[in-house]
């Protein structure tokens, strides 16, 4: 049992590096790598992950296949939202200057937004 959860582990790691790394086109937010090494919050990865396969009725959960990608992408985003909800992540705030004129407000929210 303890390989299969490194197993989980270890793919869910590389699917969002394969999938949500340098270039990423998609909206998620990739999930720390040393979030992946510390016990607490492994535990709670390993939990969120486990609690989806079984309220979806998998078998298994696979990264690997390629056909679930969105589902893969829910997963991570659960993931993220019980970070949020136990304190371990928080939303980053950003404050822009009232010195900045209108077109570069604009620009920098854009991108603020893109960057997530």
């Amino acid at each position: 049992k303890q390989w299969y959860q490194r197993r989980v582990a270890i793919t869910a790691g590389q699917f969002q590096e394969d999938n949500l790394g340098y270039g990423n086109k998609s909206d998620a937010t990739r999930i720390p790598s040393r979030l992946f090494y510390q016990p607490k919050t492994l535990a709670v990865i390993l939990g969120t992950i486990y609690k989806y396969r079984s309220e979806n009725n998998w078998r298994k959960v696979d990264f690997t296949t390629s056909g679930r990608m969105a589902k893969h992408l829910e997963i991570l985003s659960s993931i993220w939202n019980t970070f949020f909800e136990m304190g371990v992540q928080t939303r980053k705030k950003i404050l822009l200057s009232e010195e900045l004129d209108e077109a570069n407000r604009e620009k920098l929210k854009a991108r603020i937004e893109r960057g997530g």
